[in-house]
């Protein structure tokens, strides 16, 4: 009877320090994948924060290039304007009024 308990007492004792190391294992791995997790969510808001940043700058850059392309289309038009006008006076001598607006905006 003696050897019964001294062996259940044995067993006992293992298992007991398996499921302590396996426990204690456990609450480090689940400290790790915490740590891991904030600096994953860290990441990501920085990465949004960018995100922003970048949406706000491509917006202002459109903004800009719709500024110069209908610059560019107002200079375009003048200079046809006074493509004509010096064709006007090659052909006839006489200076024809053009209206430009100067400066160009």
């Amino acid at each position: 009877m003696g050897r019964v308990i001294a062996g259940v007492i044995v067993v006992a004792t293992i298992a007991g320090g398996i499921f302590y190391w396996n426990w204690y294992t456990q609450g480090e791995e689940y400290k790790k994948d915490q740590q891991q997790i904030t600096q994953l969510q860290q990441q990501t808001d920085q990465l949004k924060q960018q995100n922003e940043t970048l949406k706000a700058e491509n917006e202002k850059l459109k903004s800009d290039l719709d500024k110069v392309q209908a610059e560019q289309a107002n200079l375009a038009a003048q200079n046809d304007a006074l493509n004509k006008a010096i064709a006007g006076f090659k052909a006839t001598g006489k200076m024809p009024e053009v209206k430009l607006s100067f400066p160009p905006k």
